[in-house]
């Protein structure tokens, strides 16, 4: 897209991120982390295309209102407090039919959490869950994946943006967990995946209604 502005937020390592700045004339990558940043910044070394690294929070982008044509976030939004606040803040620095495209957990049918390992998440009771993360992933000072599935995620998206396409994702390689990581790629050659799928990808197109009063619908 020639003149147009692309931001990923939550780029973590920038994977995603160089694949759609190849569409764009100018890139930004943000990240809350700064260890994140360094890493997308090596993704990045040697691109011959202007790309810009920002360390911030995705629920206060520091962006001016109508900044960017696409936007996407991948594996973010389910880490968030204030998932509704990263969508109203989306909404305000695209531009009039900007694209966003977000990534989400799948819902009951997943089999695995990939960010942790936990079986059947949306069945397993939140105590144990909680307790299982605060045993074994200290750090994380958040964690709401079984806060939100991809019909939450469809119901607030659909005050911001006019258009949605809902498509499943399966791609078993970034699970972190080998025997797990294996046992969907088993999947994949079947038609079991596509009856548990990994997450879900949402590609969507802005609305023309002001997102200051987002709020009073959602």
């Amino acid at each position: 897209m020639k003149n147009s502005t692309y931001i990923d937020l939550g780029c973590g390592t920038g994977t995603n991120s160089i694949s759609f700045s190849k569409h764009f004339s100018q890139t930004f990558l943000l990240d809350i982390s700064p260890r994140k940043i360094m890493y997308a910044k090596q993704t990045f070394k040697g691109v011959n295309i202007p790309v810009y690294f920002v360390i911030a929070d995705a629920q206060k982008l520091p962006f001016k209102d109508d900044s960017f044509e696409a936007a996407s976030a991948f594996a973010l939004i389910e880490h968030l407090p204030d998932q509704q606040t990263f969508l109203r803040e989306v909404d305000r620095i695209l531009t009039k039919n900007g694209i966003f495209v977000l990534q989400c957990p799948g819902s009951f049918c997943s089999l695995i959490d990939p960010h942790t390992g936990i079986l059947f998440p949306q069945v397993t009771p939140k105590k144990l869950k909680d307790w299982y993360v605060k045993k074994f992933f200290p750090k994380r000072k958040t964690y709401d994946f079984w806060n939100l599935d991809q019909r939450k995620a469809f119901k607030i998206c659909k005050y911001f943006f006019k258009e949605i396409y809902l498509a499943k994702v399966n791609y078993p390689e970034t699970v972190p967990w080998s025997s797990i990581r294996n046992i969907y790629k088993l999947f994949r050659k079947t038609t079991l995946l596509s009856l548990c799928p990994l997450s879900y990808l949402f590609v969507c197109v802005k609305k023309t209604k002001n997102y200051k009063n987002a709020n009073r619908a959602i």
